[in-house]
C-alpha cells in the first residue's frame, strides 16, 4: 500500500513539467472599430452586419476604438454627436458594439483636438497637456453615459514616432511622453498604455528611455506596440510600406504585459496576394503570440469598402461582404484560442508537425494551429499518439473546410486543430495541471480500491 502511494505522489511530482509556456496567459485576439470613413461609404446596414460577423463568426470580444479631435471643437466643451459622416458613423459603430455582451474597449488617441495643436508640427505643446487630460477624461465619460461602454483602458498617443504620417497624428518624444503619462496616470489610472510605436523595436527603444527619474517601463502599466515593418526593398513598387514583421522576437525586454495594438499590410494587390498575405498575418502571430508572449493581438481595420491589405472583411460592388484568405485565418487563431480557457496559456508546438519549417501554436495543449508555408509539403501532425479530433484548413483553393479524418497538412495552409487527445493536452499548462492531477486521483483510488 506505501508503495503504490509513493508511485502516485510520484507521478503527481512530474505531472506538467514543462518550462514552455509562455509566463503570462494570453487574453485573445481583437479588431479596431473601423473603418469610420469606409463605412461611411457603404449602404445602410453595413456596419451591422460586419460586427455581427466579427462577434459571432469570429469571436472577437476585444476592440480598440479612437477618440476624435470633433469631439471638442472649443476648449471645455464636449460631445459625441452626429454632426458629419465621420462623426455619424463613429456613433453608429458605437452604438452597435454596445449591444453585445462581454466585449471590452481600449482606445487609441491620434490627435488631440486640434485647439490644442502645433499643427504645423503636429505637436502637442506641453503646456497644453492638462487640457489634453480634461479632454480626454470628459470623452471617456461621455461614451460611458451614451453607450454604456466602459473604456478599459487608454493610449493617449498612437505611434508618436511616426513623423512622416499624412493623416492626423501627435509627433512626440520618448521624453514628453513618459512624463506626460506619468502625470496623468496620476489622475487618472485608466491612461497607462503606451508607448504604442508602429514597430515593436522602436516600442523597445522607446520603454528603455529615462528623463528625470522618470522611466517608461514604469509609467506603463501595459506595453503597447504594433507589429509592423517596412519594405526595405527599393526595386518593389510597395517600398517603403508597412507590412507584417516577420522577424522572431523572443525577448520581451519586460515583465509586463505586453498588448500588439494594430497590425495589416498597407501592399498593393490585395486580392491577387491573398493566401501569401494570409500565411504572413499567421506567421506574425505565432511569432508575437507564440515567442514574444503578448497578452493581446489586434488587427488594423475590420471593414473596408473594397479590397484592401488593411482589412478583414471587404465590401462588394452589389454591397455585399466579401470575406479574404486572412479572414479565414485569423479565424484558425480566434476559434483555436476560445473555449479552451478565459485565458489560455500558450506556446510554440512546431515538433508537432513532421517537417521543419511549419510553424505551431499551441493553446493550452488542447487546441493548436498550424502554418505551412511550403510548396509540395504535406506533413503528418505527430503529437506523441495524440491526435486531432477535428482539422480545419484554409488553402489557396479552399477556406476553412474541417474534417475529422485529415492527420496531414496540406502545403501553404493555415489549420487549427481542435480537441487534442488528454494525454498531450494538459502538459505544462496551469489549468490542465489541475485537471491531469483530477484524473491521476480518480484513478489512483481506483487502482488502489482493486488491488
Amino acid at each position: 500500500m506505501i508503495t503504490r502511494i509513493v508511485i502516485l505522489l510520484v507521478l503527481f511530482s512530474k505531472s506538467g513539467e514543462s518550462n514552455t509556456f509562455c509566463e503570462l496567459p494570453f487574453e485573445g485576439f481583437g479588431v479596431f472599430l473601423g473603418s469610420v470613413s469606409h463605412f461611411s461609404w457603404s449602404a445602410p446596414g453595413t456596419i451591422a452586419k460586419v460586427f455581427d460577423l466579427v462577434y459571432h463568426d469570429l469571436g472577437i470580444r476585444l476592440y480598440r476604438t479612437s477618440y476624435e479631435p470633433e469631439f471638442s471643437k472649443v476648449p471645455g466643451e464636449y460631445e459625441i454627436k452626429c454632426n458629419d459622416n465621420k462623426t455619424c458613423h463613429w456613433d453608429e459603430v458605437h452604438q452597435v458594439i454596445s449591444k453585445y455582451d462581454n466585449i471590452s474597449v481600449f482606445a487609441s488617441i491620434w490627435i488631440a483636438p486640434y485647439y490644442l495643436m502645433d499643427m504645423k508640427t503636429y505637436e502637442l505643446p506641453t503646456e497644453n497637456e492638462i487640457q489634453y487630460l480634461y479632454y480626454i477624461q470628459n470623452i471617456t465619460s461621455i461614451i460611458k453615459k451614451q453607450y454604456g461602454i466602459t473604456i478599459e483602458k487608454i493610449s493617449p498617443i498612437n505611434e508618436p514616432e511616426n513623423v512622416f504620417a499624412s493623416w492626423d497624428h501627435t509627433n512626440m518624444s520618448p521624453a514628453q511622453l513618459c512624463k506626460m503619462i506619468h502625470h496623468f496616470r496620476s489622475k487618472d489610472p485608466l491612461i497607462s498604455l503606451c508607448p504604442e510605436n508602429s514597430y515593436f523595436w522602436v516600442s523597445d527603444w522607446y520603454k528603455d528611455f529615462v528623463v528625470n527619474s522618470v522611466d517608461c517601463r514604469t509609467v506603463c502599466d501595459i506595453h503597447v506596440t504594433h507589429a509592423y515593418a517596412p519594405n526595405l526593398d527599393t526595386t518593389s513598387p510597395d517600398f517603403p510600406l508597412a507590412y507584417y514583421d516577420l522577424t522572431e522576437y523572443s525577448e520581451r525586454g519586460t515583465t509586463k504585459p505586453i498588448w500588439m495594438t494594430e497590425v495589416s499590410s498597407t501592399w498593393s494587390h490585395a486580392d491577387k496576394n491573398q493566401m501569401k498575405e494570409a500565411l504572413d498575418l499567421a506567421t506574425n502571430i505565432v511569432h508575437m503570440v507564440g515567442s514574444t508572449c503578448i497578452q493581446r493581438y489586434y488587427y488594423w481595420y475590420a471593414y473596408t469598402s473594397y479590397y484592401s491589405g488593411e482589412s478583414l472583411i471587404w465590401g462588394g460592388e452589389d454591397n455585399s461582404l466579401q470575406l479574404p484568405k486572412k479572414y479565414f485565418t485569423y479565424k484558425h487563431f480566434t476559434s483555436a484560442s476560445t473555449n479552451v480557457s478565459t485565458t489560455p496559456h500558450v506556446r510554440r508546438c512546431d515538433e508537432w508537425a513532421t517537417a521543419k519549417g511549419v510553424l505551431c501554436l499551441s493553446f493550452e495543449d488542447r487546441n493548436a494551429v498550424f502554418v505551412n508555408g511550403h510548396d509540395g509539403l504535406n506533413p503528418f501532425i505527430e503529437m506523441n499518439g495524440s491526435k486531432c479530433r477535428k482539422l480545419c484548413c484554409t488553402t489557396s483553393t479552399q477556406d476553412f473546410f474541417c474534417s475529422d479524418e485529415m492527420n496531414r497538412i496540406p502545403e501553404n495552409s493555415v489549420c487549427s486543430c481542435y480537441n487534442i487527445m488528454p494525454d498531450l493536452r494538459y502538459e505544462g499548462s496551469n489549468a490542465g495541471k489541475k485537471q491531469f492531477i483530477s484524473e491521476l486521483m480518480v484513478m489512483g483510488l481506483l487502482y488502489l480500491v482493486v488491488i
